[in-house]
């Protein structure tokens, strides 16, 4: 759980169909390194995500949309290999970006499913009357997790998350609620992850 948000997990794991033997070699092949596929979203640009407000008693101003995040598709691998490696799973050298990628046996691919947010940003001369926090709000994000293996040429482990968001102190713009929002979800599939292998 993020000490940012608070997070909710919803989620089941599946290695469908596999055999014991099949798990297993997974596995060894996740510990020599998995590769980290660019995130994907099936939201549209221009697709609504929720009610903005706004200044000091923050009165409806609109709606956010999906394009107030900043979706960029590899700007969050960074992210997804640093919480990968404090749960203990490894990341290939090499295999993070890009073309390198392709060496990698094991390939995980994060696609946001949904994501949702009502915040408000109050005006900059009264945040210290509505507590000094420059974006206030809450939303929910809903992400697929999915692990492919080059060999079997299939899915060998799913996992699919929601989790309930909050905005911190910290978050201080839309893309601040969506990354950190995302990072949370992160964290929980790394130890959900890190466990497939232990069974």
């Amino acid at each position: 759980m993020s000490r940012r948000y608070v997070a909710v997990l919803k989620g089941l794991s599946l290695a469908v169909g596999l055999t014991c033997a099949q798990i297993s070699s997974a596995c060894d092949a996740s510990g020599k390194g998995i590769g980290i596929l660019p995130l994907r979203s099936s939201l549209d640009q221009d697709q609504k995500i929720g009610k903005k407000k706004t200044g000091l008693l923050c009165v409806p101003a609109g709606s956010w949309y999906w394009k107030d995040v900043g979706f960029e598709p590899g700007a969050h691998d960074q992210g997804i290999i640093e919480t990968l490696r404090a749960r203990g799973v490894s990341v290939q050298k090499g295999a993070e970006f890009g073309v390198g990628a392709s060496s990698s046996e094991l390939h995980l691919r994060a696609s946001v499913l949904s994501f949702s947010m009502d915040a408000c940003v109050p005006w900059a001369l009264t945040r210290r009357v509505a507590g000094g926090n420059p974006f206030r709000g809450s939303g929910s994000i809903q992400v697929r997790w999915e692990l492919y293996s080059k060999s079997l040429e299939r899915v060998v482990w799913e996992i699919t998350q929601r989790s309930e968001l909050k905005a911190s102190p910290n978050v201080k713009t839309a893309q601040d609620f969506f990354r950190v929002g995302f990072l949370t979800a992160a964290e929980a599939m790394a130890g959900e992850l890190s466990r497939f292998c232990q069974h």
